[in-house]
């Protein structure tokens, strides 16, 4: 494939030369949705929470990289590009979460919150939730299969979701089938909680 020079950022990565991850993203908007592409887009910009949260480095790069790249004279796809840039936020973790917000938010739901803190009324952390909208003390935790297999996660959880109920937070819990086979049940709680 050849691409004009001024459409393509080139790093070197473990000796090769590669395009950057903003200059991929653009590059995959002739093969990509746009709920596809705001999930690669996500997980470019994605901050890890603390260290040792998650095991990769921080950030692969910036909004701002994606709408340079997204915005580059003569960049095919630059509408659809454009498109998904409106919906890229920082704070997802996952694909699925990504997923989950954007299935919220096109039901007219508006937007959680990402990555948000819960702390008890002495301002004690109780959890970090994956969305949540805090005016109305609901959380929606995505439960993958790590969740349920996990001795310490599984433990953590039952804790966390425990303190939750003692300040008053709502949980909408949900896992991948539901994601890809009841998406209107999802909706349906969050929207009876909120």
């Amino acid at each position: 494939m050849q691409i004009r020079p001024w459409l393509a950022s080139v790093e070197t990565v473990g000796g090769l030369r590669v395009t950057s991850p903003a200059t991929t993203w653009a590059m995959l908007a002739r093969r990509l949705s746009v709920e596809e592409l705001v999930v690669l887009g996500d997980a470019i910009v994605f901050a890890p929470r603390s260290k040792g949260t998650h095991p990769r480095p921080p950030s692969l790069g910036s909004l701002a990289e994606l709408e340079e790249a997204a915005n580059a004279r003569g960049r095919p796809g630059a509408p659809l590009l454009r498109r998904a840039l409106a919906q890229i936020r920082v704070g997802s973790a996952s694909p699925p979460e990504t997923r989950l917000r954007l299935l919220l938010t096109a039901a007219g739901l508006p937007e959680p919150t990402l990555d948000f803190e819960v702390r008890d009324e002495r301002g004690r952390l109780l959890g970090r939730s994956e969305l949540a909208y805090p005016d109305a003390k609901v959380a929606i935790e995505y439960e993958s299969e790590h969740h349920r297999v996990d001795r310490q996660q599984w433990n953590r959880d039952i804790e966390k979701y425990q303190g939750y109920a003692e300040t008053g937070w709502s949980i909408v819990r949900v896992t991948a089938d539901m994601l890809h086979r009841n998406s209107e049940e999802i909706v349906r709680r969050v929207r009876r909680s909120v």
